[in-house]
């Protein structure tokens, strides 16, 4: 949550994100964070108590 503006500010309109190393109960405030303006959710896969994102920039 702290390199939302690193991340915002460096990618480009259409690029993917990966962000990895998220804890499960913490999935829906990173998704609500990232996709309330800027990006759009592709993906989110979760493993042995491990979540993943891919999201795009809009």
């Amino acid at each position: 949550m702290k390199l939302f503006p690193v991340i915002l500010k460096s990618s480009n309109p259409g690029a993917p994100v990966v962000l990895s190393g998220i804890r499960p109960e913490e999935i829906d405030a990173v998704i609500g964070r990232y996709t309330e303006k800027y990006f759009k959710c592709l993906l989110t896969s979760e493993e042995k108590n491990w979540s993943c994102l891919i999201l795009q920039k809009k």
